[in-house]
């Protein structure tokens, strides 16, 4: 089952939602990473770009975001993981995702 969640407010859905899974794709495959991050809007900032991810980003700039169900639900929809999908852009060393969907999403019943 999923839930269309408005990019610009994504950041409603994020109470106990730490850290989030930046997702890129390389010749091998997808790289996943862990990261805090930050909200403005529909963009999600995070301070660690390495190196591989401002390569990648050179190459393919398409990024998806997966926060995990928050571990103590507080409404009916923590339970569900939110994905995002964005292009990405680096400066500064800062990996900024610039959100054009997002779904919150868990297994159907």
């Amino acid at each position: 089952m999923s839930v269309r969640v408005d990019p610009s407010r994504v950041d409603e859905r994020l109470l106990g939602r730490d850290f989030v899974y930046v997702l890129t794709v390389r010749d091998e495959g997808v790289h996943a990473v862990a990261h805090r991050y930050a909200v403005d809007a529909a963009v999600v900032s995070v301070a660690t770009a390495s190196q591989s991810v401002k390569d990648r980003m050179a190459v393919d700039n398409r990024v998806t975001l997966l926060w995990p169900p928050v571990a103590a639900p507080l409404d009916e929809y923590d339970d569900y993981s939110l994905v995002a999908d964005g292009t990405g852009d680096v400066s500064d060393g800062t990996l900024r995702i610039t959100l054009a969907s997002v779904l919150l999403h868990r297994p159907a019943s």
